[in-house]
Formats: structure tokens, C-alpha cells, sequence
């Protein structure tokens, strides 16, 4: 099973994403907060990140950049409210690198779903496959 770290500031949504994967065995940590979650990339490499973003071009939009460059070798699965970032300054500044986009809304099984595909997955952490 994979440590997995959950980012993202819909408390209620990320723990139950985070009740979802913790019962396959997952570890999980969960951070709220972008605050939070930039200390905690200061510390131990996890395998996953999976950031919710509101706000591509700030907020935990920031974090997808910072968790590949604190970690390179994280797959990392961005939860957005478009498909299309190629008109933000994330792409612009070359910081927009997840491994998937799952836009909104997203249920617990498909996540699940999704997280189990990437981890399974031996693609390049920086490949990315557009889901639906």
C-alpha cells in the first residue's frame, strides 16, 4: 500500500477521501491547509500527492509545482474545477506537471479508482493521462 498525502481545503471532502483509502490499507495524511501542506513537504517523500484546487493560478493550485520539485520522483493527481490549464501562468511558469486531472466532481470510488491506476501505473511521474 502507498502513503498518500491529501491536500485540500474542503475538510469534510478530503476526509472522506481520505476514510475511502485509508480502509484499502492506504496511509494517509491529510492537510488543509496550504500552510500545512508546505511544511509537510519539507519532510518525508510520500508515493502520491493529490491536491484540490479551487484557484489554478494560486491558493493549492501553487502546491502541484512545489510537491514535484520538494519531491521529483511523486506522482501527483490534481483535482480541478477545468480540464484546460493551458492559458494559466502554472503552465506558463512550467509548474503545472500532475501525473492525472480528475475535474470536479469527483466521488470517493473514483478516486479510489483513479489513485489505484497511477500506483499500478509505470508510466513517468511527469506523463500525464487526461481522465474524464
Amino acid at each position: 500500500m502507498a502513503d498518500i498525502l491529501l491536500i485540500g481545503d474542503t475538510q469534510a471532502r478530503m476526509e472522506a477521501y481520505a476514510l475511502a483509502l485509508s480502509a484499502l490499507g492506504h496511509s494517509v495524511e491529510l492537510c488543509v491547509t496550504a500552510h500545512a501542506a508546505r511544511d509537510r513537504l519539507a519532510g518525508p517523500a510520500v508515493e502520491l500527492v493529490v491536491v484540490d484546487i479551487d484557484k489554478p493560478d494560486g491558493g493549492m493550485g501553487l502546491l502541484c509545482g512545489q510537491a514535484c520539485a520538494a519531491w521529483p520522483a511523486v506522482k501527483l493527481i490534481a483535482l480541478a474545477p477545468f480540464r484546460d490549464f493551458s492559458q494559466t501562468k502554472l503552465v506558463q511558469m512550467g509548474l503545472w506537471e500532475p501525473t492525472e486531472v480528475m475535474v470536479h466532481p469527483i466521488s470517493d470510488a473514483r478516486l479510489v479508482d483513479t489513485i489505484s491506476h497511477v500506483l499500478a501505473s509505470q508510466k513517468s511521474p511527469k506523463a500525464t493521462r487526461q481522465q474524464a
